[in-house]
């Protein structure tokens, strides 16, 4: 899988990886549900933690960053679906544009809606396409798109009665909380 699709500048430029304990709670939580709508969750903090203005250069994928490492182990371990391949693609803006395959992201909604007794996923679908996350540290995050997918998701978890260990975010869009978890293998 392609995770970063353009090479900009010298290496030695290259931000740190977030530590992978710092989405442990999150991580959890997509294993705990093992829905594909936890895993763009997932995506969208991890993408969050290790985004920052300038160069991503392909080695830092291939080499295994921790912050590569966590996103990949979470989708791998999610049992009803395949692993989702994740395109993160630097933009001339600063920012990254998460993308899943349509198969996971319809599997997501049907999986999130189904457990509150609602088919009716168009509008979470278009939703999930797309999602921009800020890159750098100040900026004020997520989006209005993240925020009410994020509130939404939570409020159908809770009508599963199933928020007993899902994280708190931030208005930085930082997860908080749940459950720590040793990093899967």
């Amino acid at each position: 899988m392609a995770f970063w699709r353009r090479s900009r500048g010298p290496s030695s430029s290259l931000p740190s990886p977030a530590p992978v304990e710092r989405w442990s709670p999150l991580a959890a939580l997509a294993l705990e549900l093992g829905q594909a709508v936890a895993l763009q969750e997932a995506a969208e903090r991890v993408v969050q933690g290790c985004a920052a203005p300038g160069p991503v250069e392909p080695h830092w994928a291939e080499e295994g960053g921790p912050v590569v490492t966590e996103l990949l182990a979470v989708a791998t371990r999610i049992g009803d679906l395949q692993v989702a391949e994740v395109d993160a693609e630097l933009k001339e803006d600063g920012c990254y544009l998460v993308h899943m395959h349509q198969a996971a992201v319809d599997r997501a909604v049907r999986l999130v809606r189904a457990a509150a007794g609602d088919e009716g996923a168009d509008r979470e679908r278009r939703q999930l396409q797309g999602l921009e996350v800020p890159a750098a540290e100040g900026v004020e995050a997520p989006g209005p798109q993240l925020r009410h997918l994020h509130t939404e998701v939570l409020g159908l978890l809770a009508a599963a009665g199933r928020t007993a260990t899902a994280p708190t975010v931030g208005t930085a869009g930082r997860a908080t909380g749940g459950v720590p978890v040793t990093h899967p293998a």
